[in-house]
């Protein structure tokens, strides 16, 4: 951040050079914590900016990337706080304004998020996650053309944003509008003809004929990029329970556990399956077309991991 000059006396300059050296080392700090917490590792960060906080009360950077933290946490109220404070102290900072927004998005708080992200387009118009953020909030409050429109304004600052062309074009679509969502579909295929994304909507919409299933390059792109929180949001938002139901009809007539079977996690995702299973199983294997569902759960305690789809791998019923 940038901080207006201040005219200072003969006799604050020589501790202003030490004032400009402590501010920098504290920058590093927060940097380092901040790297520790983009890579999961939140238990170490956490005190670094604590520690930084306790030396400069009012260092906005560490005011808003601990609130962040505190999201992570799952405590709203406290990361409310803490961003705020970092907005006192830098009312420009863009960045903070936007997960004040997304804040209060998570919150529900519509109209809240929106105003803070009107202000960091009005600072900063080029600032892709706030116009993608904007959008997602009009689209929940019902204000589908306002949303539209700014994932086209989206689209013209940033045209190779594919991820946005497949939210404008998901948008269209729910609203009907069929050959307004394959126009945007064909427009992404003109820039990647081979794209498997692109060439699967196209046809859901009408656009060109429907294959007869989905492609293996569409269902392998979807599920690897879901693969990062498919377990939160199953397990935390959807309440998913088919492992454990599956479990609970197939213990009982397995008998007693032994490790005597060949057991087969067939279209395994991130195996909440098998570790049910393991004490039945001499040998559990585990097959998905997803590299990056199977690369999730690599902890879990498999004995083979398969990368293909299912209808060639298994043999033909006799």
């Amino acid at each position: 951040m940038k901080w207006p000059n201040t005219q200072q006396s003969p006799q604050a300059s020589s501790g202003s050079t030490l004032m400009r050296a402590a501010a920098a080392g504290l920058a590093r700090r927060v940097e380092r914590a901040n790297t520790l917490q983009r890579d999961g590792r939140i238990a170490e960060a956490e005190p670094i900016y604590l520690d930084v906080l306790k030396a400069d009360p009012v260092n906005a950077d560490a005011l808003h990337f601990l609130g962040l933290l505190r999201i992570q946490q799952r405590r709203q109220d406290e990361a409310m706080v803490l961003i705020k404070c970092a907005l006192e102290q830098a009312p420009e900072y863009v960045d903070a304004w936007n997960n004040l927004g997304n804040l209060h998005k998570i919150r529900d708080e519509h109209q809240e998020a929106r105003r803070c992200y009107e202000r960091v387009l009005a600072k900063s118009p080029r600032h892709h996650d706030a116009w993608h953020n904007l959008a997602l909030v009009l689209q929940s409050t019902g204000e589908v053309d306002k949303a539209a429109q700014c994932f086209r304004a989206l689209l013209s600052l940033f045209p190779e944003s594919h991820a946005t062309r497949r939210n404008l074009g998901a948008l269209l679509y729910v609203q009907g509008q069929f050959e307004a969502a394959a126009a945007v579909y064909r427009e992404w295929l003109s820039r990647q003809p081979d794209n498997p994304i692109a060439r699967h909507l196209l046809a859901s919409c009408g656009g060109e004929a429907a294959p007869e299933r989905a492609a293996d390059a569409f269902v392998r792109e979807t599920f690897d990029s879901f693969a990062s929180t498919f377990e939160s949001v199953l397990i935390e938002k959807l309440e998913y329970v088919a492992p454990q139901r599956l479990a609970d009809a197939l213990l009982p007539k397995l008998g007693a556990a032994r490790r005597s079977l060949t057991i087969l996690d067939a279209g395994c995702g991130t195996g909440l399956c098998g570790p049910l299973l393991r004490e039945h199983a001499a040998a559990l294997i585990r097959v998905d077309l997803s590299v990056a569902m199977i690369q999730q759960a690599s902890y879990r305690n498999y004995d083979q991991l398969l990368v293909a789809e299912l209808g060639p791998f298994l043999p033909p019923p006799h």
